[in-house]
């Protein structure tokens, strides 16, 4: 991939963390507290996000329960269970870019990135995350001879 692609997509990536960054902190932290509610009406109860954005803070922290529970609830949505399953999508030219921008998922169950050796043909999307703190961090589903494999409700 050209370095002037790679900076493009960093570009993007910024730009989509601050449609909801551009928005002032109390509005952050009152999203922040809203998500909080809905995360314990879903049963999480180790949870505590201050914006909803995905940039680190530290009063940030949940559990693996509380993201399954999270996730769960969010992949009953089926415009959130599209966007997650896409493998590869093309931005359009732009009056701002006049080549297509391609960007790949980058959730190794589900599609090629760097290795095939994590690809599980029956998984449906998830969301991978990291920081610093956490670590590589993985919720996903998948989908197999009609059984639906997702984040359970209740802990093992």
């Amino acid at each position: 991939m050209s370095m002037e692609l790679k900076s493009e997509k960093r570009k993007l990536k910024i730009a989509l963390l601050q449609i909801d960054s551009e928005n002032s902190p109390e509005a952050n932290l009152e999203k922040g507290k809203n998500f909080c509610t809905k995360a314990k009406e879903l049963g999480a109860k180790n949870t505590h996000f201050n914006n909803t954005n995905g940039l680190p803070d530290d009063e940030h922290y949940t559990s693996a329960h509380d993201m399954a529970l999270i996730a769960r609830a969010a992949y009953a949505i089926p415009k959130f269970a599209e966007i997650v399953g896409t493998k590869n999508y093309t931005i359009p030219p732009t009056n701002k870019h006049a080549d297509p921008t391609p960007l790949n998922n980058h959730h190794q169950m589900l599609h090629y990135y760097k290795t095939n050796k994590y690809l599980y043909d029956y998984c449906l999307g998830g969301k991978t995350g990291y920081t610093v703190v956490a670590g590589a961090t993985l919720v996903t589903y998948a989908k197999k001879d009609g059984m639906t494999l997702r984040p359970s409700s209740k802990p093992e």
